[in-house]
């Protein structure tokens, strides 16, 4: 029986029952990267095994194996919550509220507050400016990466 140390991620819960149709894109990649990432992690495991000798220092070949599973974790993180706010917005900014009221704050200060943008002024004269809008809104929120620790709470 080997003493080898399986890295396995935990299974994920079933889809909750009654999910509103904005969070099923959104779980649809997080299924993905759960499925990516436990791959990941089976190739590890099974270099692992195929060693002669387990002891000693982890070789460079499973630490770039484990730095791909972070890699690809925190790019599918990033990815649902970018599609989460891009599914739900429309939703949650079409009655008054906390998510509302967040909205308009933010483009007060930071849209409207001075010099406007030439992003801004293209999503008032869309066709469609509550829907530019919003995405500039998920641009603002989201930056470049959603993948820091502060980020998802931000977000």
């Amino acid at each position: 029986m080997s003493r080898l140390t399986l890295v396995e991620l935990s299974d994920l819960p079933r889809k909750p029952h009654g999910c509103p149709r904005e969070v099923g894109r959104s779980w649809d990649r997080l299924v993905a990267t759960h499925k990516s990432v436990t791959g990941l992690f089976t190739t590890l495991n099974e270099l692992r095994a195929g060693q002669d000798d387990m002891r000693g220092a982890v070789s460079e070949t499973h630490r770039d194996q484990a730095r791909a599973a972070i890699v690809f974790t925190a790019a599918g993180i990033d990815a649902c919550l970018r599609t989460l706010l891009r599914d739900s917005l429309h939703t949650l900014l079409s009655t008054a509220g906390d998510a509302h009221n967040a909205f308009v704050a933010h483009f007060m200060v930071n849209r409207l507050g001075g010099d406007v943008t030439k992003a801004t002024k293209q999503a008032v004269v869309d066709i469609d400016p509550r829907s530019a809008l919003i995405e500039l809104y998920v641009q603002d929120l989201t930056g470049s990466s959603i993948q820091g620790g502060a980020e998802p709470l931000r977000v």
